[in-house]
């Protein structure tokens, strides 16, 4: 056998191998584009703290106040991640930022809780504390400790405090972090709201507002059990409107809500729909056979929110009822 060139088959080798590295190029940089996409995603998700978050402050003093939202709405977990534990990661972030910067920094921390007493009750967790080591572990081990609390707290109180700050010490540069998952009813049409914003803004602050949760989560909340009438007694059955906020943003249908008397589990009942922001409730039928104080719990099903899906309320139950009977005919006797 002899081997013969063939122009031909050179021709298609050389541009075989040509087209060979082009498509090993093209992709090698689409690989790099895949990953400079997920590390922009990553940096957006984090949020990562630089330099230029204090805002145009200059080379003075900086003071960092930090307006952390623990109402119960905090608790927020969904796909596994608490709107609680981004708060936290926040905070910490906040804190070695400033460590970091070369300027002098101060920092206060308030939770919307405490902004929501009065000045005599009122404590505030970090204080115009200067920025070093010693502080970021005792912030951390705030952080640590730190938990939701079960009540609901808006904004408004928090950001007037921080802005009586600001205007105390007008020689600073000032930072104003809040921190929150910015629940719609806190935010949507209050006036005051508005005017705390403007006051921090004539004090010249920098405003941040850091979102801790990706979108509104679908959350219904058992807000209150109450007696449809006062008179009730051992042995009478009695009726309990049970009242159910939905605080998504779209309707919710077929909402089903548990009953329990002390021990005792009661058929469920059903809300049939509850639009966006408002309040149904529904009823039942329950009675006691002992008199004195007696619980009823009223549940929903598992959401995002897990704090307000129970209602727990205590019905005393007499053992009887003085009734007077008044006869008004002319020739009633006496009873």
């Amino acid at each position: 056998r002899r081997r013969v060139p063939w122009a031909a088959m050179e021709f298609l080798l050389a541009a075989k191998k040509r087209n060979q590295r082009k498509i090993l190029l093209k992709q090698w940089i689409l690989l790099l584009l895949r990953m400079a996409v997920l590390a922009l995603l990553a940096l957006f998700v984090a949020q990562p703290l630089a330099g230029d978050w204090w805002g145009n402050l200059g080379s003075g003093t900086k003071h960092i106040i930090v307006l952390l939202d623990d109402s119960y709405s905090m608790s927020d977990q969904a796909e596994g991640v608490a709107a609680w534990d981004n708060a936290k990661r926040t905070v910490e972030q906040i804190a070695q930022a400033a460590y970091r910067d070369r300027n002098r920094s101060l920092v206060t921390i308030m939770r919307f809780s405490q902004a929501s007493l009065t000045e005599e009750e009122r404590t505030v967790d970090f204080y115009r504390q200067a920025v070093g080591t010693e502080t970021l572990t005792r912030v951390g081990e705030f952080l640590k400790a730190a938990t939701p609390t079960a009540g609901a707290y808006g904004p408004v109180e928090a950001l007037k405090t921080a802005a009586r700050w600001c205007r105390e010490s007008s020689t600073e540069g000032h930072v104003v972090y809040v921190i929150s998952d910015f629940r719609k009813h806190d935010y949507t049409d209050r006036p005051e709201l508005k005017q705390a914003l403007t006051e921090l803004d004539a004090a010249d602050a920098v405003i941040r507002f850091v979102r801790v949760v990706d979108r509104a989560h679908p959350n219904l909340a058992v807000t209150n059990v109450r007696l449809v009438r006062e008179n009730i007694a051992v042995d009478v059955p009695f009726d309990i409107a049970v009242e159910v906020k939905n605080h998504a943003q779209d309707e919710a249908r077929n909402v089903l809500v548990r009953l329990q008397t002390d021990e005792a589990v009661l058929p469920a009942a059903t809300i049939e729909r509850i639009p966006a922001g408002e309040t149904a409730e529904v009823r039942a039928t329950i009675a006691f056979s002992t008199a004195g104080t007696h619980t009823v719990t009223a549940s929903l099903e598992s959401d995002a929110v897990a704090p307000d899906n129970a209602y727990y309320t205590a019905i005393n139950v007499p053992k009887e009822l003085r009734v007077l009977l008044v006869d008004a005919s002319p020739n009633g006797e006496s009873a």
